[in-house]
């Protein structure tokens, strides 16, 4: 049963993790932050492993699991009350950094806990359901924030995620018995640092392809909504049937989202002329590995959808040539 309590506590911190970082992206929207200011947001959360998972290992091979645990969850708490004690853009930036080097120090420990639990032969089992715990809090971290923004709003969620990472503090404190933590090893003569264990080939090697399955992947909870959506180009050309048919929405309620009233920008799309003066409503999305694009003629009762597997603006560019071809401003190419 210990492994499952292992793994439970774990599940309180990676989901409290997942969230803040949805939390931290929704908050900064909402403060107003560019796409810019979001990006770096997200990405000093990995600035604390890059500079501290080498010394993160050393600290757990020195004093055992139990303190790394218990300290990096207290961190990571720390990490998520600043913006609820705190407001600004600076403050998410901060909070970010205590977040992402508070985890090093739990996930590395957990991880060294996890796969000395039990005999040789319950490694692979104990791992695996490492994998499933860390993919639940995934899954149910985003969602449970999704619905405290909507009830509460931004600000108290961070205080209800600390205290569930502050309730994980006090219960690897209080089943510390219940708990097989590795001991304290004696210092040793000094070891080397990542250039050391860089030379190691086999290593090396691991270390080269984690970074480029990384590189290419991003857990859709992340992105919340905007990942978490599948469709094709017949259901989105039903959708605007029903959208701009009279289906879904009155009369006014269409008319109401369709005007702009910032610049080109209405509720959830954008508003533009085409160069015969009529309006064309259209909106665009991408993200890592597809990208998505829909425009809409009300004039011309005329759609059209390009989705794209390929990451970049090419079912943008795809839409407004096809729109250019039906306002006879594409000149094909001859034979």
């Amino acid at each position: 049963m210990a492994i499952y309590l292992i793994l439970f506590l774990g599940m309180l911190n990676w989901m409290s993790f997942m969230s803040s970082r949805v939390l931290m992206s929704l908050y900064a929207i909402q403060l107003d932050a560019s796409p810019a200011a979001i990006g770096v947001l997200i990405a000093l959360y990995g600035l604390g492993p890059v500079l501290l998972s080498v010394q993160a290992g050393k600290v757990c091979d020195r004093f055992g699991t139990y303190w790394p645990i218990v300290l990096g969850s207290g961190g990571l708490a720390i990490g998520l009350v600043i913006p609820w004690l705190f407001s600004g853009l600076e403050v998410l930036y901060f909070s970010a950094l205590v977040i992402g080097a508070a985890l090093v120090f739990i996930n590395i420990s957990i991880q060294n806990l996890v796969a000395s639990f039990g005999a040789e032969e319950d490694r692979t089992r104990n791992v695996s359901l490492q994998s499933l715990a860390v993919a639940l809090g995934a899954l149910l971290g985003p969602l449970l924030v999704g619905l405290s923004i909507d009830h509460r709003g931004h600000v108290p969620t961070f205080l209800y995620l600390t205290l569930i990472v502050a309730a994980s503090c006090v219960a690897w404190v209080a089943c510390r018995r219940m708990i097989p933590h590795s001991g304290r090893v004696p210092k040793s003569a000094p070891t080397g640092g990542v250039r050391e264990l860089l030379g190691q080939s086999s290593l090396r090697r691991i270390v080269i392809m984690s970074g480029l399955v990384v590189a290419g992947y991003v857990d859709m909870s992340i992105p919340f909504a905007a990942g978490g959506l599948y469709s094709t180009t017949e259901d989105l050309l039903r959708w605007e049937d029903g959208l701009y048919g009279g289906k879904l929405l009155s009369p006014a309620s269409l008319a109401r989202m369709t005007t702009p009233f910032k610049e080109d920008y209405a509720f959830g799309v954008a508003v533009d002329p085409d160069p015969r003066g009529n309006r064309v409503i259209w909106h665009r999305g991408a993200i890592e590995g597809f990208s998505a694009s829909l425009i809409y003629v009300p004039a011309e009762r005329l759609s059209v959808i390009v989705l794209s597997n390929i990451e970049g603006s090419s079912a943008h560019d795809v839409t407004d040539d096809i729109l250019k071809i039906t306002n006879h401003e594409f000149t094909m190419p001859k034979r």
